[in-house]
């Protein structure tokens, strides 16, 4: 949504199974208000502020995080999941033990096709679970030429959250910054997964547990792996897509975290 005017811009999405089950009419209001309450920006230096994720930037990391999880690109020590010393970081706890990342084509909440683009079928996994590396997807090829099982890549992504709602998130935050949603999202070194994106459709300063004002908006430098690293709290997860995507197939929660790099403001609204 924008206001007449053009200063003022939100954006809000929505995902269901069943087209009547989406929530039209929320999903508007929601976009609405944003459009609203973002306009007349104050502006706020780049920087590395405690920051609240909305669910739309969480499912756009989660993606990323476990699209990377690649059994030859660890091999071949071209990703983030490389061991040091050869192989890959399978079984390493990277993360706190609240941070749980499946995938599951039965799920009732975000159902998926049960095989893969090669015809393996999809079981139920653990990517991250309790905060450890637990499968990383292994191609035909490269199962052969390992003589390991092929592992497909996730059908959905399925995040465990917290509890409570994005209001009370807010509320628990004494300062910080309020973020819709993230666009234009480019990778930057595949080895520590840092990627540039920019902010959109809202962004705004929190104080003492209220939205103060809105800000500027940003392009942000950080990954995946060292965001989902300083969670804070976590809402309670639920299915709703990433900006822009065609298929939503992430169960997320809003999270917040301790740190999240801003590196320059954008001059877009």
């Amino acid at each position: 949504m924008r206001t007449p005017d053009g200063s003022g811009s939100g954006w809000a999405g929505r995902a269901a199974r069943a087209i009547g089950d989406i929530d039209y009419a929320g999903a508007a209001a929601v976009a609405v208000d944003k459009a609203v309450a973002s306009r007349a920006p104050k502006k706020l230096e780049p920087g590395n502020y405690p920051t609240i994720l909305e669910p739309a930037c969480v499912a756009d990391l989660l993606e990323q995080l476990v699209g990377g999880m690649d059994q030859r690109l660890a091999d071949e020590g071209r990703s983030f999941f490389a061991a040091p010393k050869g192989g890959s970081r399978r079984g390493e706890k990277l993360f706190g033990k609240h941070i749980d990342i499946r995938s599951d084509p039965a799920d009732p909440q975000v159902p998926a096709r049960p095989w893969s683009g090669e015809g393996l079928p999809h079981r139920p996994r653990h990517w991250i679970e309790a905060g450890k590396v637990a499968t990383l997807s292994c191609d035909r090829f490269w199962a052969e030429k390992r003589k390991v099982e092929p592992v497909p890549a996730a059908p959905n992504y399925i995040m465990a959250g917290g509890k409570g709602t994005l209001a009370d998130l807010i509320k628990s935050t004494k300062r910080g910054v309020l973020v819709t949603s993230f666009w234009y999202i480019r990778d930057l070194d595949p080895q520590t997964m840092l990627s540039t994106g920019l902010t959109r459709d809202g962004v705004f300063w929190i104080e003492n547990g209220a939205i103060a004002h809105p800000v500027n908006n940003f392009r942000w430098n950080d990954s995946p792996v060292a965001v989902f690293k300083k969670v804070e709290e976590m809402t309670a997860a639920e299915r709703l897509p990433s900006r822009g995507t065609e298929n939503p197939i992430t169960v997320v929660p809003a999270i917040r975290v301790s740190a999240f790099g801003f590196a320059s403001i954008s001059d877009a609204v």
